[in-house]
């Protein structure tokens, strides 16, 4: 279950910080919006009454919330738009169906800006199946969003009957992005809270394709874990990375 999406429009700047109204985008349109005041100076988050019900769940997720309310600080257009935003959902992702394919992937970036991504795909019953990839003037984060994307396409084209897709990831970046930042995203034409631009925005739309195709089961992988598949799409992206031949 992803976060509700709010909606977070500027009220009034002060001298001392802005106050907001933050609204459930779909709410009940006779529930008013809870008013928050930002101090700039602290970062403090005051809720001002009348006190809405979602109030606890903002301050379940005061973390979060003060971050989207600092970046909006930098956003010299701040006053004029509204800005979509959600919270990652904390609880323990669920353990994917039994049926599931199994996709790992892991992305790989160098000081030089060499990337490199490895997927391993495994069908039930199935002998795996390696995918890989290299891209030059990259980052990290994208080459681990490639590697998922790249690795979910192969799975798709691989599969003869709809089957449930487990993605094996280390990824923040990548987990998050499916839980709960594209829908922010997509409600804010891929712009961020800063009012720039989505980095990897054509990958992420990818993704999200994909995510509207099959029933996705992301799962965070744990380096401790020493997983077998997940280290060797590791030893594939940096393969890759340094431009050796497989």
């Amino acid at each position: 279950m992803t976060s509700p999406l709010f909606i977070l429009r500027i009220v009034e700047s002060s001298e001392n910080g802005i106050y907001y109204s933050i609204a459930v985008e779909g709410g009940d349109p006779s529930e008013l919006p809870q008013s928050i005041f930002f101090n700039s100076g602290d970062y403090s988050i005051t809720f001002i009454e009348p006190y809405t019900p979602f109030r606890q769940y903002l301050l379940e997720n005061e973390k979060w919330l003060r971050s989207i309310l600092y970046t909006t600080l930098k956003n010299s257009n701040r006053e004029k738009v509204s800005i979509p935003f959600s919270f990652p959902d904390n609880r323990p992702l669920p353990a994917p169906p039994e049926n599931a394919v199994s996709v790992y992937c892991d992305g790989s970036c160098g000081d030089t800006g060499n990337g490199g991504w490895g997927g391993v795909i495994i069908f039930p019953g199935a002998d795996p199946v390696e995918i890989t990839g290299e891209e030059s003037s990259t980052t990290s984060n994208r080459m681990e969003l490639a590697a998922a994307v790249e690795s979910l396409l192969k799975a798709e084209e691989m599969m003869t009957a709809p089957l449930p897709v487990a993605l094996f990831t280390d990824s923040n970046y990548v987990i998050h992005g499916v839980s709960h930042r594209l829908q922010v995203w997509k409600r804010n034409g891929f712009i961020t809270a800063l009012g720039t631009p989505v980095l990897n925005r054509e990958l992420w739309e990818r993704l999200d394709s994909i995510t509207g195709r099959v029933d996705l089961h992301c799962v965070k992988v744990d380096s401790a874990d020493n997983n077998p598949h997940h280290n060797r799409c590791d030893e594939l992206a940096g393969i890759r990375m340094r431009g050796e031949k497989l």
